[in-house]
């Protein structure tokens, strides 16, 4: 397991947080920039920076700032947490997420996600599944934003929402999402067995989000 907490309890609370330059040397299992996996409350927090230019000097060493983002790596792999089974509120991921199993917030979500945002290209060519927020979605997502496009294997497992929504009977709930869209993504992989419905909204370029 991989992750600023390795395990958050149904009785924890992490919130107000920022964790940048954090950087995954090698593959975890599960692992999130936040935590690893999630049973409890994250509120108000972010997990890496996403700026490309620029230094700054600290006494006599100066320090490229893109090098200052965090790189998440794992089987199960998301920009705040990899398992997701409680509740996440108010986030935001800049980190860069790789792996099998990609989502912006978390890989894998039964839980709630609500009023949290993904501004980074997740996953990459090689990644079997891939969401800008979940890569497997059988909980509820809210009132979020995605708004930068995914890398993966497939359209049938990629989603701009989530990879794959609705798995093993599990029925998600998907409402009030802003998403980015395109000819080869769409809200979510064409493997899943949800669609979400028309009050979520499809954007088809990144300035759309800044009007």
């Amino acid at each position: 397991y991989g992750g600023l907490c390795e395990a958050i309890g149904e009785k924890g609370t992490v919130k107000n947080l920022l964790v940048f330059d954090c950087d995954f040397m090698s593959s975890s299992k599960v692992a999130g920039g936040i935590a690893a996996v999630n049973k409890g409350t994250i509120n108000h927090c972010s997990s890496g920076v996403n700026i490309t230019t620029g230094s700054i000097i600290l006494s006599d060493k100066t320090i490229d700032l893109a090098s200052l983002n965090s790189n998440i790596k794992g089987d199960l792999s998301g920009g705040i947490v990899g398992e997701n089974s409680g509740t996440i509120t108010g986030c935001r991921n800049s980190a860069i997420v790789s792996g099998t199993q990609c989502g912006g917030i978390a890989s894998v979500n039964t839980g709630k996600i609500y009023g949290c945002a993904n501004g980074i290209g997740i996953g990459t060519t090689s990644s079997t599944i891939s969401g800008g927020l979940v890569g497997k979605n059988g909980g509820t997502i809210e009132s979020s934003y995605n708004s930068v496009t995914i890398n993966g294997t497939s359209k049938n497992t990629n989603g701009s929402i989530a990879g794959i929504n609705g798995y093993d009977g599990l029925i998600p709930t998907v409402k009030n999402v802003f998403y980015i869209t395109s000819d080869t993504l769409n809200a979510v992989g064409t493997d899943s067995t949800h669609t979400p419905d028309n009050t979520n909204t499809a954007m088809s370029n990144i300035p759309d989000f800044q009007n």
